[in-house]
């Protein structure tokens, strides 16, 4: 996945509000675990206000196609193992 050009929360919102359905491009499952916990890093999920998690777990579930059941469960994995 090449999302270099998705720096701010500002584009995030942008991309959330402009663009339509699209499928994650990695294989497997691990990658896309994977990519998922560097962008929560990238990010700096653990610091941010709610709303700004907010609007990061739409733009996991919408990159992924994963439910919101599923990223909330990923996330609390992720930080239970904290890798």
């Amino acid at each position: 996945m090449n999302d270099e050009q998705i720096q701010t929360m500002d584009q995030i919102r942008a991309f959330l509000a402009g663009s339509e359905a699209m499928e994650f491009s990695v294989e497997g499952t691990a990658a896309r675990y994977g990519w998922i916990a560097a962008t929560l890093v990238k990010f700096g999920y653990w610091t941010c206000s709610k709303h700004k998690k907010g609007l990061l777990r739409c733009y996991l579930g919408k990159i992924t196609g994963y439910s919101r059941t599923q990223i909330a469960r990923l996330i609390a994995d992720y930080r239970r193992r904290g890798d």
